[in-house]
C-alpha cells in the first residue's frame, strides 16, 4: 500500500483521518494526520 503513495499525497488512513505523506525512507514511511481538516 504505502509503496504506491507518493510524498505529499493525501489519503485517508484505516481510522478514516485525512493523512498526508511527509516522507519516504527505505519503506518507512512518516506522516502526519491533518486532524485540523476533520
Amino acid at each position: 500500500m504505502f509503496a504506491l503513495i507518493n510524498q505529499g499525497q493525501l489519503y485517508t488512513d484505516s481510522a478514516g483521518y485525512p493523512v498526508k505523506i511527509v516522507r519516504c525512507i527505505n519503506n518507512t514511511v512518516l506522516y502526519r494526520r491533518c486532524e485540523a481538516n476533520v
